[in-house]
């Protein structure tokens, strides 16, 4: 088993390596103004929505990485947040049975490295595991008043401690239910939890943060990863669900109630969020380890039960590799497709330090952290944290709901020329060819509506003055000058 984690750290390591995720700019900057002048209270990044009151829920996290990158770069990041996933499934798998851990664990680390990148959310992987072995392992429960410290640590890193909350009080109601009362023990873990949860810089302003994205339901059907599960091309994830769910119902009595519940919940959640798809599988991980326990005890009062079952076990271990190899394969070349020198506009960049000009910089969703990072010196659009921003209003010359306004934008439903004239805007920096929303789910383009928007920049005096493999950056004929006290 120690051979296999190594393994999937060196795998792991290498998707984290060869996909540059489109958020990882704008955490690196986020980090370096923390540090050198404390947390804004308003949006330092984009140029739409200037005095939005943005809510970082990672900034421990964006600190740390803008510590470590410097020193490590992405290929130590990448052992970093491959170990830490290799700690999540190690947590999970540690005290069961062992031997029946190698399917379970081959297909769950398969399912897992889709969702895989040198990103914030990798960490609350590892909350998580760590908060159900404190829920339902007799060791770690004794260990149960930390809990408020792993809250207190993980609503200071990332936002998916929501889930963990969540996950908390399911657990202690459904025992509550079963006990028929009230423990008083319980209930002051509960309170004691999400209190340390309003410890961090925005206080009760973190849970209406994470409420503005949970609730947005526009969201499951514009950004890939919020999406439904069913949108989920992967047959390694398909396999384990079926099995698991089978088996976990098959030996529903062995297992603790308030277990169960847990099971369904999240597996619901994670069916309507793709995101949160890697939570369920945390918590079915070790309950189907469980189940090929528990069935190989059933073989014992067969003559010869364990030996066949053996033997057909390792069989259907074979086919589950080849498919979870081949996935990984495939997973791995679309990862290539998000380096940085095929799919970020590197070269383009370097034109725009070298050709300077006063105006503003419109690119795309997908661009907009690689932005952040690489040209500090000019504000995006729109990013990757911004899709659920909106306001009643907004001062004059900002967007009170910017995600909305971008995709009118390239879908020729905003005039352009307004648009110029609003934010300054002199240069539009774009993908060179269609970006599919099957590989990437960054920035989706409607043909025609798209062809309307280039042939509105063209008629509005925007020229091409660049074009590579990559990105294609017009400009305006008349840029915008600097004496503009809206650009100084």
């Amino acid at each position: 088993m120690k051979k296999t984690i190594l393994l999937v750290i060196i795998i792991f390591w290498l998707r984290g390596v060869l996909l540059l995720d489109p958020d990882f700019g704008w955490h690196i900057r986020m980090g370096e103004i923390i540090e050198k002048s404390g947390i804004p209270k308003t949006d330092p990044f984009s140029y739409s929505m200037p005095s939005y009151p943005f809510v970082d829920h990672e900034w421990l996290t964006n600190i740390v990485l803008a510590k470590l990158y410097p020193m490590l770069g992405a290929n130590g990041l990448g052992i970093v947040f491959a170990f830490l996933v290799a700690l999540a499934l190690f947590i999970q798998s540690s005290y069961l049975f062992k031997k029946w851990a190698f399917v379970p664990f081959v297909l769950v680390a398969g399912s897992l490295f889709p969702f895989f990148g040198i990103r914030p959310q990798i960490i609350t992987w590892v909350f998580f595991s760590a908060l159900l072995f404190l829920l339902f392992n007799s060791k770690g429960w004794k260990w149960r008043f930390v809990l408020s410290l792993l809250f207190l640590a993980w609503s200071n890193l990332h936002g998916g401690f929501g889930l963990g909350i969540v996950a908390l009080l399911v657990v202690i109601m459904v025992r509550m239910w079963v006990q028929k009362k009230l423990v008083f023990g319980d209930i002051i873990l509960v309170v004691s939890s999400i209190t340390a949860t309003l410890i961090n810089p925005y206080g009760i302003y973190l849970w209406k943060e994470l409420w503005m994205s949970i609730s947005d339901q526009s969201l499951r059907f514009s950004i890939s990863e919020w999406k439904i599960a069913l949108f989920i091309p992967s047959f390694t994830l398909w396999v384990f669900a079926s099995l698991s769910t089978g088996l976990v119902l098959r030996y529903r009595r062995r297992f603790l109630l308030s277990q169960l519940v847990l099971y369904i919940v999240l597996l619901i959640v994670g069916v309507s969020s793709i995101r949160h798809m890697p939570i369920w599988l945390l918590i079915a991980f070790p309950m189907t380890i469980k189940t090929f326990g528990l069935f190989a005890e059933e073989a014992k009062d067969y003559k010869g039960g364990i030996e066949r079952l053996s033997k057909l076990y390792k069989i259907f271990a074979i086919p589950v590799v080849f498919v979870v190899g081949l996935e990984i394969a495939i997973s791995l070349n679309a990862a290539n497709s998000l380096r940085e020198e095929i799919f970020y506009p590197k070269q383009a960049v370097r034109i725009l330090k070298d050709q300077k000009s006063c105006g503003q910089v419109f690119s795309t969703y997908g661009w907009g952290g690689y932005l952040i990072w690489k040209l500090p010196e000019k504000k995006v659009f729109i990013d990757g944290r911004m899709p659920s921003w909106r306001r009643d209003s907004a001062p004059v010359f900002e967007s009170n709901y910017a995600f909305k306004e971008y995709n009118e934008i390239l879908r020729g439903e905003s005039s352009v020329n307004l648009v110029i004239e609003k934010y300054n805007i002199d240069t539009f920096l774009l993908p060179v060819e269609k970006l599919e929303e099957s590989l990437t789910g960054l920035f989706k383009k409607q043909d025609k509506g798209y062809e309307k928007f280039i042939k509105q920049l063209k008629q509005n005096g925007m020229v091409e003055i660049y074009k590579d493999n990559v990105s294609v950056m017009y400009r305006s004929r008349n840029p915008k000058q600097c004496s503009n006290p809206r650009l100084l």
